[in-house]
């Protein structure tokens, strides 16, 4: 991202939307938690309602903008999909409405994704890391800062990073596929190469002195057995 660029604060494009709910006594609650380091949104669990101590939740919506105060400064922050619509948070995850005239969705989502931007999140941050408890408040959220070009630079360079991301997925899975079939080549390998053996010798004939715990007993206890080793004397 270059220097020439203006700064915003998050403040310049993002309003809170609180949509306090009070759950019915016997209401379960499809519970979303957040990921780390920009990775989003994901369905924590449905919860039963007698497990439910506290009765008030917040509704998500789709496109909110949603972070978690206790762990901003290690990437929490994210866009509600579609499949999350309608489903609850605690008092805990502040969710806010984007102005997408002045920001593309896919241009935040990728700076989410920023370690400058969890730096800046873990110095405006109160509390202490080691308790857990070193919380973003939502007044210093809307304080954090984003390089924000026009419109169509935003969605322009979006288009580039998702080319790039695409193409570094792809080659992680070629290379996921080479180290799998790496074994396999490997014996097959092996194999050609001991087919091309007609003769074969013993271990003792290429040992410069007998094993540490001596030869093992001949195969089938007979005098002409093959010695061999067993595997707990093996090193």
């Amino acid at each position: 991202m270059t220097a020439q660029w203006p700064r915003a604060t998050f403040s310049e494009f993002l309003v809170p939307n609180s949509r306090p709910y009070t759950l019915a006594p016997e209401e379960d609650a499809n519970l979303i938690g957040m990921r780390l380091y920009g990775a989003g949104p994901f369905h924590r669990e449905l919860k039963p309602a007698m497990k439910i101590a506290k009765k008030t939740h917040f509704v998500i919506k789709t496109g909110d903008v949603i972070y978690n105060k206790l762990f901003a400064w290690k990437g929490t922050f994210g866009i509600v999909p579609a499949e999350f619509d309608g489903m609850f948070v605690s008092d805990k995850f502040p969710t806010y409405q984007l102005d997408r005239s002045k920001i593309d969705d896919d241009w935040l989502r990728w700076y989410f994704r920023c370690p400058p931007l969890w730096e800046e999140a873990r110095i405006m941050s109160t509390g202490s890391a080691a308790l857990s408890k070193l919380t973003l408040n939502p007044p210093k959220f809307l304080l954090l800062t984003i390089p924000l070009p026009p419109l169509d630079v935003q969605q322009a360079m979006v288009e580039k990073i998702n080319h790039l991301a695409t193409q570094i997925n792809e080659a992680r899975h070629l290379q996921d596929e080479a180290l799998n079939q790496s074994p396999a080549l490997l014996q097959s390998a092996l194999r050609r190469i001991a087919s091309k053996f007609t003769e074969l010798g013993q271990l003792g004939q290429v040992l410069s002195g007998k094993p540490r715990n001596g030869w093992s007993a001949s195969c089938d206890n007979i005098e002409s057995g093959i010695p061999v080793l067993s595997l707990e004397r093996v090193s």
